[in-house]
């Protein structure tokens, strides 16, 4: 699976209970992959089913794009556009389905 092994907290995180959660780090500690590893885990023991789940929020486009090629490694259905965005994307698809949702109800 995973050529490297993660670190005593890292592999606490990965196999703690609660699905919320965050993971902050430094640039190159290995957050991507814990978080990945985690997803794996929810997926494996069957506490997500699939890539409507789950919802990964980074703080840039390019943690967003590294973050859904690794991911796509591990298992290329489970990260996708829709469940791995920036904080920004994610509240402009909010917005959206707010103002569609305003929209219909005015009909």
């Amino acid at each position: 699976m995973n050529t490297t092994m993660s670190n005593d907290k890292q592999i606490e995180f990965i196999n703690h209970d609660l699905c919320d959660m965050s993971l902050m780090g430094v640039p190159g500690g290995g957050k991507t992959k814990t978080a990945t590893d985690k997803v794996i885990h929810l997926k494996n023991n069957h506490i997500i089913n699939g890539n409507g789940d789950f919802v990964i929020l980074t703080f840039t486009k390019n943690a967003r794009i590294d973050f859904k090629l690794k991911g796509k490694r591990l298992d290329a259905k489970l990260f996708t556009d829709n469940n791995v965005k920036t904080i920004h994307s994610l509240s402009g698809t909010l917005h959206r389905s707010n103002i569609q949702n305003e929209f219909r109800k005015n009909l």
